[in-house]
């Protein structure tokens, strides 16, 4: 038997959770609260029907059909509850803009709603500093970044997200339509497993870098470079980026010390403040504090710190650009999904992974159990959820596999992977042809031109070394490797590979011997190319004859 509730939040989130579960409730409780605020000789009911209203309003919307009706019920309100009225309108339309949320309201909505004012949430940097901004019922991660970004001046917001702390659990809302009111409402109902009341849940919300691009440069944006410095010392100090050896501690603290206070180092004073560089575990365990003192100097010295050998700065861009390949599982989005069809796995609950190295599915205990690097991956192709069902996305492989996960997180990750995907290949350096090319026509014009082999693996140059009077449109630039020639091909001779170092050996042999073997499992196929003047001009200046 279900219990009953005992106290204005109670009711609440008895009413308006089974708005939230039950679609075929919402008009019902719409027009209950009507009849609640239409002639009720008590003010106190009357009241609690339009906040109750509002909080409904900022969860669930009604019908297209009691839609209209409600809004001209609405603008028709007494004077006295007008501008709940108006509240209640403004509500609804942001509904409407950011989706119903999961979870029936908090503790600090309801008593936001009384008054119809805003929450006004703290949000902590990294630098040690608070942000305090407005957030509704309908308030999103992605708007909250947008906010801070906007508010420090940050060029850049990617890959930065909202997370949540409460007691020892921590969770990211990541950087998209994640309501940050649930999170809320989550916390508040752990405090209440605890046997507390929800007006003391010691939560607290946090601004921190979750992702990188495999592309990230610190130098563009050194506002957001110095929060993601600040947060790696942080984490080093708490344990939560943790190195191999005690001597890679022992460099990063030298590092640290060089970035924050320069090239003179005082042996004392850095022997007291140890503390402030290493995590307590270090501490308490292996080296004494002047065994520590004595290997972090020697790493000072052995990385040229006394003498100024580099600057300041670049030793900072460093220490951020190696964070994402020492510590990839803290620095990837972590996503819970289902995995359907993929060759390796049965189906399967696990952990989605999302780094600037590629797509890892993760067991339990973050264990990889399947990895695909991004230059491994053709196409990321998203479906959309239907009726209970979460979305699913569909990773397509070089090797012809497919990979089929269900989340309701599907069209996040496949947007992410999309955007990884598509900026390697605008910065790569590498592809493969995937049909012989040759250029029969040796005029002036093409002799610039590049022959290569279905196979071969070409680098990709930068155009400025091309003659002006020889740069043709939708032509690449780039060396074969197995001739050593440079010149110019069409684009839609050759695959180009998203990545942005040079893929292993064994990979590319691979590549090769699948085109060598006429598969259909490689990204495009063509026959033979051979381009002539003739080819040029029944193809508007391409040069690709796909005929042959």
């Amino acid at each position: 038997m279900q219990s009953v509730p005992h106290d204005d939040l109670d009711l609440i989130h008895f009413i308006v959770g089974h708005g939230i579960l039950r679609k075929e409730l919402r008009d019902e409780i719409y027009c209950q609260l009507s009849c609640q605020v239409t002639n009720n000789p008590s003010k106190e009911n009357t009241l609690r029907g339009w906040i109750l209203f509002a909080l409904c309003a900022g969860c669930f919307q009604p019908s297209d059909k009691l839609g209209p009706f409600l809004r001209s019920f609405w603008r028709e309100a007494s004077a006295d509850y007008k501008d709940y009225a108006a509240y209640i309108v403004r509500t609804l339309r942001r509904t409407s803009a950011n989706g119903m949320r999961y979870h029936p309201p908090n503790w600090l909505e309801y008593q936001a709603t009384k008054v119809k004012k805003y929450v006004i949430l703290p949000v902590y940097i990294p630098d040690g500093s608070i942000q305090s901004l407005e957030a509704d019922s309908s308030t999103t991660s992605s708007e909250m970044i947008q906010k801070i970004a906007r508010n420090l001046n940050i060029k850049d917001s990617f890959g930065f997200s909202i997370y949540i702390c409460i007691f020892d659990k921590v969770s990211s809302l990541g950087s998209g339509l994640d309501h940050v009111m649930d999170a809320i409402t989550e916390c508040e109902q752990i405090v209440r497993t605890k046997g507390k009341v929800e007006d003391v849940a010691p939560w607290r919300l946090y601004f921190r870098k979750e992702l990188f691009t495999p592309w990230h440069d610190p130098e563009l944006d050194r506002i957001a470079s110095d929060l993601i410095y600040k947060q790696i010392c942080k984490g080093v100090k708490v344990d939560e980026y943790r190195f191999k050896s005690e001597e890679e501690l022992s460099r990063f603290a030298a590092r640290r010390l060089y970035i924050e206070d320069g090239s003179e180092i005082i042996p004392g004073k850095l022997q007291s403040n140890l503390h402030e560089y290493l995590p307590e575990r270090a501490l308490n365990a292996g080296k004494n504090r002047e065994g520590w003192t004595q290997a972090i100097l020697a790493a000072f010295n052995s990385q040229g710190f006394s003498k100024k050998l580099v600057p300041q700065k670049q030793v900072q861009w460093h220490v951020i650009a190696t964070a994402p390949r020492k510590w990839p599982v803290q620095f990837s989005g972590l996503f819970e999904a289902t995995v359907l069809d993929n060759p390796i796995l049965p189906r399967t609950d696990a952990v989605i992974a999302l780094s600037s190295k590629g797509f890892f599915v993760l067991d339990d205990s973050l264990n990889v159990l399947i990895a695909l690097h991004f230059y491994e991956i053709v196409e990321v192709l998203y479906q959309r959820a239907h009726k209970a069902k979460p979305g699913t996305f569909t990773i397509l492989s070089v090797k012809g596999s497919e990979f089929t996960c269900a989340s309701h997180n599907s069209e996040t990750i496949a947007k992410i992977l999309r955007t990884f995907l598509d900026g390697l290949r605008r910065r790569s350096r590498w592809a493969v042809g995937l049909q012989d090319f040759t250029m029969e026509d040796h005029s002036d014009k093409y002799s610039a031109t590049l022959n290569f082999e279905l196979g071969d693996v070409i680098e990709l140059l930068n155009e400025s070394e091309i003659n002006e009077k020889t740069k043709k449109a939708d032509w690449l630039y780039g060396r074969c490797e197995r001739t050593k020639q440079k010149g110019q091909f069409p684009f839609d001779a050759v695959y180009v590979l998203p990545t942005y170092e040079r893929p292993p050996i064994k990979f590319l042999d691979m590549f090769v011997s699948m085109s060598r073997a006429e598969t259909n499992t490689l990204p495009k196929k063509r026959g033979v190319v051979v381009i002539s003047q003739g080819t040029i001009g029944r193809h508007g200046g391409h040069g690709i004859d796909t005929s042959a």
